[in-house]
């Protein structure tokens, strides 16, 4: 999939079956957290439990990146798109190498939601 100006957009699927934030892994997952930097566009897909479960995406450019182990551990990304009324102004996403993750679209709040999949593009 092409992103913004011919650069190439990776989605990852976090295939989180049982609803307990862990992602299986696969390659997609893999090649995100060993390869975004700072810069780079995210879009994240996510399900709040309004209305018996509610899909809502945010997306922005990643402000920082922060490594354990040399490793990603996790993001902060500036939201510029939204499509939740409730979603603060940074989202923030952890992901461990085991596959344990965290996401939220308002830090402030400590509620962390289900992904459904993240979309990638880097910065060039």
């Amino acid at each position: 999939m092409l992103g913004m100006q011919g650069t190439q957009t990776t989605v990852a699927y976090l295939n989180d079956e049982s609803n307990d934030n862990n992602a299986k892994q696969s390659d997609e997952l893999t090649e995100f957290v060993n390869n975004v930097s700072e810069g780079d566009y995210i879009t994240v897909v996510y399900e709040t439990p309004s209305n018996g479960g509610s899909w809502h995406r945010a997306g922005g450019h990643i402000k920082n990146i922060r490594t354990l182990h040399d490793s990603f551990d996790d993001c902060h990304f500036e939201i510029e798109t939204s499509d939740r009324d409730k979603a603060g102004d940074t989202g923030y996403f952890h992901i461990h190498d085991s596959g344990s993750y965290y996401f939220s679209d308002n830090p402030n709040t400590e509620q962390d939601w289900g992904i459904k999949k993240i979309a990638w593009t880097p910065e060039n």
